[in-house]
């Protein structure tokens, strides 16, 4: 038996006339305190994408700037020759992969020639996978085409033959931005400054370049920012990230210090737990919300988005706060059929929409049209009349869940067979999710049947009970315990909004034993 399966049985058993189970993990509300006190540290995983585009910048002389990056993809590629997260998700492992392979074929190093021989055989034999896959990585359509093009120019022989449809796909995204970039506005692509133009990412960080030094919240991009010219307070982002890094690799945002604070806060709000320091964290929400009634994912990201704005008005409503003076700003991001998070997106999100509508529960005959306008979309993008993927995310527990929180009370008709999947789908051992069960996956299905038994739309509580045990098993894990499932250029965890979600999902689940 491992130590850490001996601690959490150390913990006493009890029985209830529904057999032996397992006392909750102690003082719950100090785990959550606990959390909250280090939101700051190492908010997400490294990943191979932006590590890759780091690993690739080298100085004048031909050395590596980030000789730990390199280091980094020789020890994360996985048997099969691809890069990416430890779930096989088909088109993360294709960016992940064509992004290490164009950075490592311009390294010196003797194991790289191998590293770079066995991902290009993998790119050729699983070319096709991911059009089978529910999920694209962001800005898809924009870096399978840049990254092609940097293999090619590096003397790679890759399947770019098989892509000609997602440069049709680059071309319908770029024609969403007529005359942004070159007016200097802000753009979503800040995020993915790195596929730009040298001389639109230029003109986009001589005026959104960040204090910090950073672009677009993005490693990545601000890499681009040293490979296309001296940008020194580029380089200094670069290298504190580095000084930081637990493992050697580098993230997918950063900063992101208003994200994480968000969804760290929301199911520690939403379970009703009190822990000690919530309050300034509330406070600094509120600071946020009343600057101009808009919420972005970082003091450096200098563009508004729905999901956070919504966000931060559910919790500060949750909390006891009257957000009714901004609900009107929500409005802005309005469509003609649905809620967008950013402009010129090419689709929409579910749990975005969701959470448009759960932010405007505190007045929902004024804003009927736009949640019945929401609820639309969700209903339009329902899976076997039960469930739910979204755009941000890759389980169907975060974005089920999201619209269990948003919908319940709003529009229950769209959730009642969501209860039934959510029972068969269940492993054995208590679990949800993929390869046999994730601890964050388990944690969201909690706390959408915790929604839906409050909503009165199911009595069936036995799924919750038998979900207990194997969190309590799971709420100390290390942060690389936790599958990578966020998805932003290639997939990530955030250690901190996984352990918020378990916490929470232990919290309510004390309620059914």
């Amino acid at each position: 038996m491992s130590t850490r399966f001996s601690a959490i049985r150390a913990h006493n058993e009890f029985t209830t006339s529904k057999g032996s189970v397992m006392l909750p993990p102690p003082d719950l509300t100090q785990r959550a305190a606990d959390l909250l006190a280090t939101l700051d540290s190492n908010p997400t995983s490294s990943n191979t994408y932006n590590t890759a585009f780091i690993a690739s910048l080298s100085t004048a002389a031909g050395t590596p700037c980030f000789p730990q990056a390199l280091d980094w993809l020789r020890s994360h590629q996985h048997a099969d020759g691809s890069w990416g997260a430890m779930l096989p998700v088909p088109v993360d492992r294709l960016v992940s992969t064509l992004a290490a392979v164009a950075s490592l074929a311009q390294c010196r190093q003797p194991w790289a020639e191998n590293a770079v021989r066995t991902g290009v055989d993998y790119l050729w034999e699983h070319s096709e996978d991911w059009r089978a896959s529910p999920h694209q990585t962001s800005a898809f359509e924009l870096a399978v085409p840049y990254l092609l093009d940097q293999g090619r120019r590096a003397g790679l022989n890759l399947p770019a033959e098989r892509f000609t449809d997602i440069e049709q796909l680059r071309t319908a995204k770029l024609g969403r931005l007529p005359a942004v970039l070159p007016s200097d506005a802000p753009s979503p692509l800040l995020y993915s400054a790195e596929l730009l133009s040298p001389q639109l990412l230029a003109r986009q960080a001589e005026r959104f370049q960040a204090e910090d030094g950073s672009i677009g919240c993005s490693p990545a991009a601000t890499a681009a920012l040293c490979r296309h010219g001296d940008n020194a307070a580029a380089e200094g982002f670069l290298r504190r990230l580095a000084a930081r890094s637990p493992d050697g690799g580098f993230p997918e945002l950063a900063p992101i210090e208003i994200f994480i604070l968000g969804w760290a806060l929301y199911p520690i709000v939403r379970a009703g737990l009190r822990p000690a320091g919530i309050d300034k964290h509330l406070a600094t929400l509120r600071a946020i919300l009343a600057t101009d009634g808009l919420v972005t994912m970082s003091a450096a990201f200098p563009l508004p988005d729905a999901d956070d704005t919504a966000m931060a008005m559910t919790i500060l409503h949750r909390a006891g706060t009257d957000v009714t003076p901004y609900l009107p700003h929500l409005l802005t991001f309005e469509r003609d059929e649905y809620f967008t998070c950013y402009e010129f997106e090419r689709d929409g999100s579910v749990a975005v929409n969701a959470r448009i509508v759960e932010a405007f529960s505190p007045e929902p005959q004024r804003y009927a049209p736009q949640i019945e306008k929401a609820a639309g979309f969700i209903a339009a993008h329902r899976i076997d009349g039960a469930y739910w993927y979204d755009k941000w995310h890759t389980s169907p527990y975060y974005a089920t869940a999201h619209v269990a929180f948003g919908l319940a009370s709003t529009a229950p008709e769209l959730l009642n067979a969501t209860a039934r999947w959510l029972r068969e789908t269940q492993h054995p051992d208590g679990s949800w999710g993929s390869a046999q069960g994730q601890p964050e996956e388990t944690a969201y299905a909690v706390l959408a049947l915790d929604a839906l038994v409050q909503a009165g739309l199911t009595t069936d509580t036995s799924p919750v009970t038998r979900a207990f045990a194997y969190l309590c098993r799971h709420v100390d894990d290390n942060d690389t315990q936790y599958a990578e499932m966020w998805n932003g250029r290639g997939l990530f965890t955030a250690p901190h909004l996984t352990r918020s979600a378990i916490i929470a999902a232990l919290h309510l689940a004390t309620a059914y034993l």
